[in-house]
């Protein structure tokens, strides 16, 4: 099917929810998605904990200040895999003579890592469910921080997604990501 075929809306979604499902149950199907998550969750709940009982305060601004840096290098490995193991293993070529239009698999790799890493950031509500428990959080703030949590992700993975696109190596797809994504942290901060 050439890019100039029209098709209707519900052929299109069907397209992205069928390379949708495929990414998705690839993240799952490896070990590596649970330890992946695991580290992730341990790392950023253990970090703030720690400046929760020095600091007192019931807030989550130090879980979020600490996030992006967090995704540095957690998102690249997301997305390391998507378009470089298919080079690799060569069946991009299959996927791209698939009756899909190009945009319909790049959207739904990106969706599919999008959701997986949405799961591994739910991971961090027993944190909201705490502070809950222990006083009166602004519920706005957190709702918002996790929001924007949520697009800087998909920012990542956009970038992630790039880095993997230009490699067939999945090594060289995560340290260019690792960079991108170090650039644009460090680029946002102050001193």
């Amino acid at each position: 099917m050439s890019d100039n075929d029209r098709l209707n809306p519900s052929q299109f979604a069907y397209g992205i929810r069928t390379v949708f499902g495929r990414e998705l149950g690839a993240y799952f199907d490896s070990p590596i998605a649970y330890i992946y998550a695991s580290v992730f969750l341990v790392l950023s709940c253990t970090t703030f904990m720690n400046s929760f009982f020095l600091d007192g305060v019931v807030d989550m601004s130090a879980y979020f200040d600490l996030l992006p840096f967090l995704l540095i290098p957690f998102v690249p490995a997301i997305t390391m895999r998507t378009w470089a193991e298919e080079k690799a293993q060569h069946t991009f070529e299959l996927i791209m003579t698939l009756p899909l239009l190009s945009v319909q698999i790049v959207m739904g790799k990106f969706v599919a890592a999008l959701c997986f890493y949405a799961l591994i950031l739910l991971g961090g509500l027993p944190i909201v469910a705490m502070l809950l428990w222990l006083g009166e959080p602004d519920l706005g703030l957190i709702l918002s921080n996790y929001l924007g949590a949520l697009f800087l992700g998909a920012f990542f993975l956009a970038f992630g997604l790039f880095a993997s696109g230009l490699t067939r190596d999945q090594i060289v797809a995560f340290v260019l990501a690792t960079l991108m994504g170090f650039f644009f942290v460090l680029s946002g901060h102050e001193k």
